[in-house]
């Protein structure tokens, strides 16, 4: 959806202010301000539902939904925020980067969709994702679609727990990768349910 791409291309200097205040900012305040740009480019802040139920997973809801005209989901975007925690030496990466796995299901699970992860971190959470030996560098190639399935999500305890239900695959692709100021980067990937061989 290129509404999405735009909407967070110029959700980026609003971000960047906010995290110079050093005011509070957290996952909702990431979501608030790229639905605020996507209003802004025309959507009708009606067609916009946050917290939306899952179809699919009973308990589950989706972090915002566009509805089209009839009221019908046409796309399901899910939102992640990790950034180091003042108050620690350091984030929990592994659980922070199970989490983020578990939204890419939940995406996969969205019926007749279109389905978006949008991700803001930091370059602590980056230098994790991107070193080999933590088994998810894949998640950050930019040049294909990759499978993401339980042969690729490392095997370890707290993926077990906290990175969904792996036990049909999906497909990603990264859409935008941008630079945001105060060592953060945002991410917006496409997720698709990977067709099923006969």
């Amino acid at each position: 959806m290129n509404a999405l791409n735009a909407a967070v291309d110029t959700a980026i200097p609003l971000i960047e202010r906010r995290l110079k205040m050093q005011a509070s900012f957290n996952e909702d305040t990431l979501r608030r301000l790229v639905l605020d740009r996507l209003v802004n480019s025309g959507i009708p802040a009606m067609r916009l539902k946050t917290e939306y139920p899952h179809p699919k997973i009973q308990g589950k809801r989706v972090d915002t939904v566009i509805l089209d005209g009839d009221r019908t989901p046409q796309v399901a975007i899910e939102f992640k925020y990790h950034r180091k925690i003042p108050s620690r030496t350091n984030q929990p990466r592994t659980m922070n980067a199970a989490e983020l796995l578990a939204d890419f299901a939940k995406s996969r699970d969205f019926p007749d969709v279109e389905r978006f992860v949008v991700y803001l971190t930091d370059g602590e959470m980056l230098q994790y994702l991107q070193k080999p030996r933590n088994g998810l560098a894949w998640l950050l190639y930019t040049s294909r679609e990759q499978e993401i399935s339980i042969s690729n999500i490392p095997d370890c305890k707290t993926y077990r727990r906290y990175a969904g239900d792996w036990s049909r695959p999906a497909l990603s692709q990264m859409l935008l990768n941008r630079p945001v100021t105060s060592d953060h980067r945002l991410i917006v990937w496409q997720v698709k349910p990977k067709p099923q061989v006969d």
